[in-house]
């Protein structure tokens, strides 16, 4: 799936509709992978998951509420740990 999104990453830059649905079938399909290790005892740490999906998508001009209907069946975990990092250190960072 990842490479799915790399792929059309250009195509989906510009497009929420279509980036919100490929985002959200790819975290469905992250779920089993986390699911099927908590099953087995493992930890699991993930940098991206359905919250990244609400700020990106909702930043491209989705509805929130259209957001939350395809992932409100997914996990919560039971963490989460947000990173605010100023604009001009993250553009700094990017360079």
């Amino acid at each position: 799936m990842k490479r799915d999104l790399n792929e059309q990453r250009e195509k989906i830059a510009n497009n929420g509709k279509k980036a919100l649905k490929l985002f959200t079938k790819d975290r469905k399909k992250h779920i089993k992978i986390i699911q099927n290790c908590i099953k087995k005892g493992i930890t699991v740490i993930t940098d991206r998951y359905k919250y990244s999906t609400y700020a990106y998508q909702t930043a491209q001009g989705i509805p929130f509420e259209e957001i939350h209907k395809l992932q409100k069946t997914m996990p919560e975990p039971d963490i989460t740990i947000l990173i605010d990092t100023p604009a001009e250190i993250a553009i700094q960072r990017l360079s």
